[in-house]
């Protein structure tokens, strides 16, 4: 979310994303450093979420599974798609302003349209995790009780997405287009219609991240620690506590990932907003927007994370990514000279997994 700085006749009127040409200076190392991370962001995140939304796509729909692990799997590619749109579009709209010296040549529509969708997918993508988080919670804390039907996890990705539209309607309201300019003006800092709602939405996705979603990864850790699983629920019990473990580790390494990348920037606008609630603002200087802009680039590069997390840690993902490219481990080898049709192989991928 960006907004505009107002401080001393220097940087008046200028933000951690400015609009508007207040210093025509030469691009300088910073920028191209930044202009440079941007572009792998939008090559990892775009290439490596696409390989994951057909891997489990093309996973839940070969494999015979359960509702239960079918829940997951439409969980991880609405994720994909999400961090895809969060990967090309604020890649993109970040090095097309720092090109253009912040200019904006689309209209007043794409001004208001397309400049929120960056930060209402990152929005979204707290959502899925917090449902994932519950989805794993009442398979593994509550083995016994019927899981969670999965037109309630549809609808939870509907009320997820209206979430996020509300939270960020603030910020799409407060946009202004200059046609004189060629200009989309961030909200100003100063404006409390944009500050106090701002100020709410980044309180709210913190006490998501930090409270809820490790509370409950607390307590899948805790079902997990405290109670072994008995052979009534599978023939091997040693195994399925293994595999309980694997699936805790990927949670807890996903939404740490997640909050380490994107709350650093979170908590400065978060201190700067509320310096000009309750006072005259914070001062700006050179350093600390040189400190935004690559908090910036870790905001921008949690959409492009999930794909590395899934190679190291997910098996049956890892092996299709090398087959993708044509490089063959010697499990690989080993799989291929097996009489397991694909259908097979994928459910056993999805039994380590889950």
């Amino acid at each position: 979310m960006i907004f505009n700085l107002k401080t001393s006749k220097r940087f008046r009127k200028m933000s951690f994303n400015s609009t508007e040409k207040v210093i025509e200076i030469e691009y300088i190392s910073v920028e191209i450093i930044v202009i440079a991370l941007f572009s792998v962001i939008f090559a990892l995140g775009t290439v490596g979420n696409v390989f994951v939304f057909y891997y489990f796509g093309k996973k839940k729909k070969v494999s015979v599974i359960s509702e239960t692990s079918k829940v997951p799997e439409f969980l991880f590619c609405v994720l994909a798609v999400v961090d895809f749109f969060a990967s090309v579009f604020n890649p993109v709209l970040y090095i097309y302003w720092t090109l253009s010296h912040y200019k904006w040549h689309f209209g007043y529509w794409a001004c208001k349209l397309i400049v929120p969708i960056g930060t209402i997918a990152t929005t979204m993508s707290i959502g899925i995790y917090v449902i994932i988080s519950f989805d794993r919670q009442r398979t593994i804390v509550h083995p016994f009780k019927r899981p969670i039907k999965f037109v309630y996890i549809k609808l939870s990705i509907l009320l997820n997405l209206l979430y996020a539209l509300v939270m960020n309607a603030h910020y799409a309201l407060n946009l202004t287009w200059d046609g004189r300019t060629s200009s989309c003006n961030v909200p100003n800092a100063a404006n409390k219609a944009y500050s106090i709602p701002s100020i709410f939405y980044f309180f709210i996705n913190i006490c998501i991240i930090l409270v809820v979603i490790n509370l409950i990864n607390y307590r899948i850790f805790s079902q997990i620690v405290k109670h072994s699983p008995t052979s009534t629920v599978l023939s091997n019990a040693a195994k399925q506590k293994k595999e309980n473990h694997r699936t805790i580790r990927l949670l807890i390494a996903l939404t740490s990932v997640f909050y380490f990348l994107t709350l650093p920037r979170d908590i400065l606008h978060f201190v700067f907003l509320a310096s000009w609630i309750f006072g005259n603002g914070l001062p700006v200087s050179k350093s600390i927007m040189i400190l935004n802009s690559f908090l910036k680039v870790l905001n921008v590069a949690h959409s492009c994370v999930n794909p590395i997390i899934y190679y190291w840690m997910h098996t049956g993902f890892k092996k299709f990514i090398k087959r993708s490219f044509g490089v063959k481990s010697n499990s690989l080898i080993r799989s291929s000279n097996s009489d397991l049709d694909e259908t097979q192989e994928l459910s056993e991928s999805n039994d380590r997994f889950l």
